[in-house]
């Protein structure tokens, strides 16, 4: 109760009521999904791996920073 759900993370996009996305999604689908959210302005805690390769970790952390979502 209280909780809304979505079948599709890109209708979150618009929202500005959301403090965090839990991305926990099929492991192949982590980067994308995450990439896609931080460059729509959202803090995004996602399950490991968050990428397949170091370029891709890379990637994430400096789109986190370029957005102004990073913590790090």
């Amino acid at each position: 109760p209280g909780c809304e759900t979505f079948d599709c993370y890109t209708k979150l996009f618009g929202k500005t009521d959301i403090d965090l996305v839990v991305n926990a999604s099929f492991s192949e689908m982590h980067y994308p999904i995450t990439l896609d959210l931080l460059n729509h302005g959202f803090n995004v805690l996602v399950e490991k791996p968050m990428g397949a390769t170091e370029e891709q970790c890379l990637r994430l952390i400096k789109t986190a920073k370029e957005t102004g979502v990073a913590r790090i």
